[in-house]
């Protein structure tokens, strides 16, 4: 509580992780183990949060919330159709992961069944993500079918897990692609301004 509380959490998750580490992970409560595997994902520590996961099968079967973190931590290694298969399969029994499959269809290129599930969000205006669906949905439904958008998926991507020196190559590469007097050249034109500002 006092690290969220501070914004420190990445940087205390490998050390409270490591000093509970003699504690079975199924008698920590739900909340504890959804933050931790959370703040270890987003810190970089992959490995440890899957180890944390796999430690007791069980739980990610019976809480949503950690089978989540587990296929976030899957699809931050490879935005793969297997990892959008099981959002998928998340997803059609617990709504919360409709947003996080919408954006693992979008980085894997799948730009129609992305549209289709951010529109499904949209339809819910008081959706926590319903503002950032109804963005993408806009950017895709300029050209669906088009490798702009897909190098677009794939640049949000790169960001998303961290990786930003290779989705400002990938950014800098589609803006000087393509004609900056369409949407999808001025979107190109806005991420590698905004990746170069982020790399000052």
């Amino acid at each position: 509580d006092v690290a969220e509380a501070r914004g420190s959490t990445a940087a205390l998750a490998p050390r409270l992780n490591q000093a509970l580490r003699d504690i079975p992970a199924s008698q920590w409560s739900g909340e504890l183990l959804i933050s931790l595997t959370r703040a270890l994902r987003e810190g970089g520590h992959t490995a440890e949060a899957r180890a944390l996961l796999t430690s007791d099968p069980k739980l990610s079967t019976d809480i949503p919330e950690l089978r989540l973190e587990t296929l976030l931590g899957d699809l931050r290694e490879s935005a793969s159709a297997r990892v959008v298969a099981s959002l998928d399969s998340l997803a059609s029994r617990w709504s919360p992961a409709r947003f996080t499959l919408a954006e693992a269809q979008f980085f894997a290129g799948m730009s129609d069944s992305a549209l289709a599930n951010y529109g499904r969000v949209t339809s819910d205006p008081r959706h926590p993500q319903a503002g950032a669906a109804f963005e993408r949905l806009y950017l895709i439904e300029e050209a669906p079918t088009s490798p702009a958008v897909r190098t677009l998926g794939r640049i949000a991507w790169e960001r998303w897990r961290g990786q930003s020196a290779r989705a400002r190559t990938l950014a800098d590469s589609l803006y000087q692609a393509l004609p900056l007097n369409g949407p999808l050249g001025a979107r190109a034109a806005l991420e590698a301004a905004d990746l170069r500002f982020e790399g000052n």
